[in-house]
């Protein structure tokens, strides 16, 4: 028995899997094309990163302001 060669799918018995949605080769597109959109891609990530990290630096700030707020009234009012 030999084992199933890459691009063949269980669901169809040996016949290949369909080449659509997804599964579409980037080979047809300009070179230049496929480069500036995970250029795109890439640089669209980067900044919901960055929006992230800016957003749970500021949650960061603000409870270590309000815990040392908490732990200065909790010293004065010991």
């Amino acid at each position: 028995m030999r084992p199933p060669r890459l691009g063949n799918s269980f669901c169809f018995a040996g016949t290949r899997a369909p080449q659509s949605g997804v599964l579409q080769s980037l080979s047809q597109y300009p070179h230049w094309f496929v480069v500036a959109c995970a250029a795109v891609a890439a640089a669209a990530l980067l900044w919901l990163i960055m929006k992230l990290v800016k957003v749970v630096l500021w949650i960061l700030l603000f409870g270590v302001l309000f815990v040392g707020g908490i732990a200065a009234l909790w010293m004065l009012l010991r």
